[in-house]
């Protein structure tokens, strides 16, 4: 009512002054066309004295239009002058129209506090609890207040700092300042919590409040409005924004599903769908109904229907499976359902063509000559093909029927075709488990009862069950156990030949080797088993060769022999003064085949026995002179010496021509002559012989022998030949070394640190022949022996290493030494034969140990 109050007083106020300056205007205009056209009536134009009428007539209408301008000019200024004088009391009415409205406003729905008085900026103007005065007027307490608790401006101030946050009340606190001090207005927005003892919130409950301060005719104004049904209005429009939101992303993402998806109303009729339910039913949505009412009627009865049937759907047969579920009604009434609908024409597709392949597969394992059985998941034979009855001998018509496994292995039984078992419950349990313990093929080996052995492979089946392959490994076997045989014989003959084996192959890699290669070549077993490359091999055999000179030769020849393998033998001479001899065989997988075979005691027995030969052939030339001299002498009859003298001379030339042992075997073969197994040898009738057989050397250098056998009766197991003529020459090398008047001794007895052995040494003074070296001596006595374990072994022994050439005497004739070393060896031979040795000690002590006869 005031806002129309107002809007008349100002268009009053506009209105008159210009209607009145209109007024004088028209008045003006008027009155000059009056006087125009009364000269033009009484002025005649023709007339000279009617042209100075004429211009007094202008003249005339030229000063009233002044005037009525004048008076126009007066009268628009006036009325400027009172509109502005009337915006100015319109304002005013606004003012106080505003003041009253804020004073007489709604009751319920605002409060408004105003301050009259000047403000100090002393104290918030919303303080509680500042003084009377300086507090503002309650105009209207609004719904901030309750009846009950009484009204009033600290009330009011009270509630504010109550229900409003620190923040808010800080704010609002602030703005009041700069309203009453600077006049600024403001309009804010905050909200209120709920009021202290309320039960719960409330439809009528103030939950947000604006605050619009602003300078009304002099006072300063806030107004509290309630603002909370547009809060709950702004609510409610948020909600339905989320839910029609939420609706639409429900929708989009059902529209985002492949499958028809849609749901009805109790009626039954279709209200909601996907668009690919739209697309399926013809693309209107309702066009069709794509599972019918059938199923929804069924739906709603029992909870939930399903079928599945055959639509055609843009041209084509295409298999769905449908589906509702009924919904619940409002008040427990019948309700709509929803229903979806799956696409399996490819999995039928899919169906059809696996059993399509099923098919082929089985007709390809039924042609199979590998026996094949499955069992299903229910632990029933579902397959089997004609090898598999060929195997078992099993009735095919039995096997249709489905048999469980259990059946299956009791038939087997029946047939003994399977193995036989001690528990043979516990048996089948064990093929039972099977079914669930199998994750990877497994396989096992079935010996049966008629000889044959078969292989049995048990893998899961990818449908569930077991797949049972079998496979007749019989012939198999057999030939693998031949094969094992046959490389372990080769393996034992290979370990157990006298030469060293060497097999390399075509990757120059050592591939098979024996003992007596890796004992001949003085290789680790470490390094063997690594299976070294030829390389190798020769870095590691460089230490019996010399490295300037016959080592890269070596190295050479060995890496070219196996890349490039050629048929060859020949002998190599070591370093260390073993001599080996060598084969070559090239192999068919481009491998070569290296024999190694140790010569060196049969290379040194050579060389003795050549040297021996050439010296006795100078012993039977130089007897054959002598005896002819004499001979000649005799028969000349020179008388220098006596018949009885020349025929001892020639009886003593003739015994020193001839072998004094009659061994002309062992002597030939150097001591390696086949001999008998070692029989039983007293020693002391042996010594007693070997003394006798050397008497005359002895008296001849002047040498004494000591015999000291004890016990008497002691024996030993040796090669009796050997270790006599062996002993012969050793007895006459000592002789020969023996200055004259010394003394040789012979003792035999029991062994002081085994009494296994007997011990049988013989010493002598300082020989008078320089010394060589045991090594030598043990080689040369190895023979066939096995090595030098069976020969000399210790330091050096000058006595019984060397040929000697005594001084020719005129009682001897100056014949040369017989024994030249060959004794050792000798000895060596037939130690080794029985088990024992030979060892030299000090310069002109040899040991001879043999086992004790029992």
């Amino acid at each position: 009512m005031a806002s129309s109050e107002t809007r008349r007083l100002a268009i009053g106020a506009v209105l008159w002054p210009a209607l009145r300056s209109a007024l004088l205007i028209g008045i003006g205009v008027a009155l000059a066309i009056a006087v125009e056209r009364s000269a033009w009536e009484f002025i005649d134009p023709e007339e000279p004295a009617a042209a100075g009428e004429f211009l007094l007539a202008w003249i005339g209408v030229g000063a009233a239009s002044v005037l009525a301008a004048t008076l126009a000019f007066a009268a628009l200024r006036g009325m400027r002058a009172e509109r502005r004088d009337l915006a100015a009391q319109a304002r005013q009415a606004q003012d106080a129209a505003a003041l009253a409205l804020a004073v007489l406003g709604r009751q319920e729905r605002a409060a408004a506090l105003a301050w009259d008085a000047p403000w100090s900026g002393a104290a918030s103007p919303i303080d509680p609890a500042q003084p009377s005065s300086a507090q503002p007027r309650l105009l209207a307490p609004g719904r901030l207040i309750d009846p009950a608790a009484g009204e009033g401006v600290p009330r009011v101030l009270q509630v504010l700092r109550e229900r409003l946050g620190d923040a808010d009340h800080a704010m609002l606190e602030a703005a009041c300042r700069l309203l009453r001090g600077e006049g600024t207005a403001f309009d804010l927005t905050m909200d209120l919590a709920a009021a202290p003892g309320a039960a719960g919130p409330s439809s009528r409950a103030v939950t947000r409040l604006r605050a619009i301060g602003s300078r009304v005719a002099g006072a300063d104004v806030v107004q509290l409005v309630d603002d909370s049904d547009a809060a709950r209005a702004e609510a409610a429009e948020a909600a339905s924004r989320a839910a029609i939101a939420e609706r639409d992303g429900h929708q989009a993402l059902l529209d985002l599903l492949p499958l028809p998806i849609w749901q009805r109303d109790p009626a039954l009729g279709v209200v909601a769908w996907n668009r690919a339910y739209a697309a399926a039913s013809g693309g209107e949505g309702r066009r069709t109904d794509l599972a019918g009412r059938g199923l929804a009627q069924r739906a709603r009865s029992g909870g939930s229907a399903s079928e599945s049937r055959h639509v055609v759907i843009d041209g084509a047969r295409r298999l769905l499976a449908l589906a509702e579920q009924a919904l619940p009604g409002p008040e427990g009434r019948p309700g709509g359902t929803a229903g979806y609908a799956l696409d399996l024409t490819a999995l039928e597709e899919a169906q059809a063509d696996l059993d399509r392949h099923i098919a082929a597969h089985g007709e390809v394992l039924h042609n199979l000559g590998t026996p094949i059985e499955i069992y299903g998941a229910d632990r029933r034979i579902a397959f089997y093909n004609s090898a598999y009855l060929r195997m078992t001998g099993l009735d095919s018509g039995w096997l249709d029927d489905r048999p469980t496994l259990s059946e299956v292995l009791d038939a087997l039984r029946e047939r003994r075709r399977l193995p036989e078992a001690a528990d043979f419950r516990a048996f089948k349990r064990q093929r039972e488990r099977l079914f669930t313990e199998t994750i990877d093929a497994t396989q096992e080996l079935l010996h049966l009862t008629d000889g044959s052995t078969w292989r049995m492979v048990v893998s899961p089946h990818p449908f569930g069950g077991l797949i049972m392959t079998y496979e007749d490994v019989t012939e198999p076997l057999e030939l693998q156990r031949s094969y094992n045989t046959l490389i372990a014989v080769q393996r034992e003959t290979l370990d157990h030949l006298h030469e060293g084996i060497a097999v390399f192959g075509s990757d120059g890699r050592l591939k098979l080797h024996n003992p007596r290669f890796a004992q001949i070549w003085a290789l680790a077993p470490l390094m063997l088993q690594r299976e070294p490359h030829v390389g190798d091999f020769a870095a590691d055999t460089q230490h019996f060769f010399d490295r300037s000179g016959s080592w890269p030769d070596w190295r050479r020849w060995i890496i070219d022999r196996v890349n490039d393998p050629v048929a060859e033998s020949g002998r190599i001479e070591r370093a260390d003064g073993s001599v080996v001899d060598y084969a070559c065989v090239p192999l068919p997988d481009g491998g070569a085949l290296f024999s190694f075979n140790d010569v060196t005691a049969a290379y040194r027995t050579e060389a003795a026995l050549r040297d021996r030969i050439e010296r006795l052939d100078r012993r039977a030339r130089l007897a054959a002179s002598a005896i002819d001299g004499l001979v000649q002498e005799l028969s000349q009859g020179s008388g220098r010496r006596k018949p009885a003298e020349i025929a001892s001379l020639v009886a003593a030339f003739a015994s020193l021509a001839r072998d004094p042992l009659g061994e002309p075997a062992v002597l030939a073969s150097g001591g390696t002559a086949p001999r008998a197994a070692s029989e039983v040898v007293p020693l002391r009738p042996l010594v007693d012989e070997i003394a006798a057989l050397c008497a005359q050397r002895r008296r001849r250098a002047d040498v004494a022998l000591r015999i000291d056998c004890l016990p008497a009766d002691v024996a030993a197991r040796a090669d009796r030949a050997s270790l006599r003529l062996g002993l012969y020459y050793v007895l006459a090398d000592a002789v020969a070394a023996s200055p004259a008047g010394a003394s040789i001794a012979v003792t035999c007895g029991a062994c002081d640190d085994d009494a296994r052995f007997v011990e049988l040494s013989i010493a002598c003074a300082a020989a008078r022949s320089r010394a060589m070296p045991v090594a030598a001596m043990a080689g040369a006595g190895a023979g066939a022996g096995g090595g030098a374990a069976g020969g000399l072994r210790g330091g050096t022994l000058p006595l019984f290493g060397e040929a000697h050439e005594p001084d020719l005497r005129a009682e001897t004739a100056a014949m040369p030494d017989l024994s030249s070393g060959f004794g050792p060896a000798l000895i060596g031979t037939a130690a080794a034969r029985s088990g024992g040795s030979v060892v030299a000690t000090g310069a002109s002590r040899l040991a001879i140990r043999l086992p004790r006869a029992a």
